[in-house]
């Protein structure tokens, strides 16, 4: 499909059981892959809580540039208390900035 429309991004989840990025399959430039951190614990940083994704990430930089961190905000246990991630916000930015993720302006 990104081969017949060269023109467009075409946007997919890579989440939950599909986070490792593929093996002997090349990703066209114009696939936008929304990795997804869902199962990662929130109350402590993603780099010390979440070893998988961290693998996962840093492979998915490595065959390819064009993808976007899905962070979940919501504590789904009791959608209206607080969400346990202020401290980890910052830790978990510079990780992903280390990382080759980078906020983009023009979305």
């Amino acid at each position: 499909m990104a081969r017949k429309f060269p023109d467009k991004t075409i946007s997919t989840l890579a989440y939950w059981y599909s986070t490792r990025p593929p093996t002997g399959i090349p990703v066209e430039k114009n696939v936008n892959i929304m990795l997804c951190n869902i199962g990662s614990p929130r109350h402590i940083p993603i780099e010390e809580g979440d070893s998988a994704f961290c693998a996962d990430l840093e492979a998915w930089y490595k065959i390819h540039d064009n993808f976007l961190i899905w962070d979940y905000t919501i504590q789904f246990a009791n959608l209206i208390a607080p969400f346990p991630n202020l401290r980890t916000l910052q830790p978990n930015l510079q990780y992903l900035q280390r990382n080759g993720i980078h906020p983009r302006e023009n979305i």
